[in-house]
């Protein structure tokens, strides 16, 4: 027995793909590089942070032990909800590309600090 085509199950289906190369000019990684750069800095700064936040609190600023995890769960929450006020305004007011710009820019000013 013949193996269908999808030509046979969707007449017409294969005229309806877009294709990738809508404006004739190729591919660029640029964009696309940074923004996997700065992801794979931020994972580093995340952990490297997470790990150590705790023993700073208790240490270096003397807190408690409650009052550190209180510290670092708020701390956990805020980074994990960053995210949606992000989106809230790409979505809303700037875009995708200006916000992952004004996002950059405050990225760079807190690892700078």
């Amino acid at each position: 027995m013949a193996t269908p085509r999808a030509s046979d199950s969707a007449p017409g289906l294969s005229d309806r793909v877009p294709s990738a190369n809508h404006n004739g000019k190729p591919f660029n990684w640029k964009a696309p590089a940074i923004i996997l750069a700065f992801e794979f800095l931020e994972s580093i700064a995340y952990a490297g942070i997470a790990l150590n936040l705790v023993v700073y609190l208790g240490k270096v600023l003397h807190g408690t032990t409650a009052s550190n995890a209180a510290n670092v769960d708020t701390w956990n929450g805020t980074t994990f909800l960053t995210p949606v006020l992000g989106a809230f305004l790409a979505d809303t007011y700037w875009g995708k590309y200006k916000t992952v710009a004004i996002s950059i820019i405050f990225y760079l000013t807190g690892c700078s600090s």
